[in-house]
């Protein structure tokens, strides 16, 4: 053989060898590329979604379920709502209908006008006071059981307000009439919210409230007709009638609207 033969043969070997190399080296790219799966770019924060869909149906909801507000009618709550007003009504008619005949007690007692103006000024400090024993006492027993309990002292100290026989008594016993009649603006405020939900109790409350500022202004003229007509003592026989309208009305009409005795029923 001669030399340029064998240069030949050895430029084919190199080929051959250079070709196998490259082969080789795709192959481990191709099965490199293969083996290790691209990653992605990172998902995007977020609720996440489930994978799967499942079959099963979400639990119903039980709409059988009765609101302790339900078991009034609409006729029954708008009627507890007038009689829980005619009750707030007495707390100012209490304490404004005698103003008019307050000079006609200073001449009855012999006393001055400082002295009588202490039995309105405690009479409102007896209000502001047992207004704190009344809530809890309602909770405990029950609005009914208060309201009545309530009425009939009530109704006891304004008899006594009406024979007082001295300025001392009246002053003393105004402070109790006071102290009783505190509980209507407690506990009938408290049926409201035992009676009416969250969404219309505002607009009942708003109703509600009324007879407190109508209370001041009746008041006055009430107790100036009487008062010019059959003296002073006679304002204390209006409350003592109202006071047995509203018991009469209270016992016959009124159920107990706490909620813990409501469900008991």
């Amino acid at each position: 053989m001669n030399e340029t033969s064998i240069l030949v043969k050895a430029e084919g070997e190199d080929a051959a060898v250079s070709g196998a190399d490259l082969s080789s080296s795709d192959a481990v790219t191709s099965s490199t590329n293969t083996s290790m799966p691209l990653v992605d770019d990172p998902p995007a924060p977020g609720p996440a979604f489930p994978t799967s869909i499942s079959n099963e149906k979400a639990p119903a909801t039980d709409t059988s379920a009765t609101s302790i507000y339900s078991i009034y009618t609409r006729k029954q709550a708008v009627g507890y709502l007038i009689l829980a007003a005619f009750g707030c009504l007495q707390m100012p008619l209490a304490d404004t209908i005698y103003f008019p005949s307050l000079l006609n007690i200073a001449v009855d007692f012999n006393t001055n006008l400082g002295i009588v103006a202490l039995t309105i000024a405690l009479f409102m400090l007896m209000v502001g006071f047992a207004s704190l024993l009344w809530g809890p006492a309602a909770d405990y027993f029950g609005r009914k059981r208060v309201l009545i309990v309530s009425t009939i002292g009530y109704m006891v100290f304004n008899v006594i307000c009406l024979l007082a026989p001295s300025i001392a008594v009246l002053i003393v016993f105004r402070g109790f009439q006071g102290g009783f009649v505190s509980a209507y603006l407690t506990v009938c405020s408290t049926i409201i919210a035992d009676i009416y939900p969250m969404a219309t109790r505002g607009a009942a409350l708003g109703l509600f409230s009324i007879p407190m500022f109508v209370g001041p202004i009746i008041g006055p003229i009430l107790g100036g007709v009487l008062g010019q007509a059959k003296g002073w003592r006679s304002t204390f026989i209006l409350l003592i009638a109202v006071a047995v309208i509203f018991l009469v009305l209270v016992i016959f009409l009124l159920p107990e609207t706490h909620h813990w005795f409501a469900l008991k029923r």
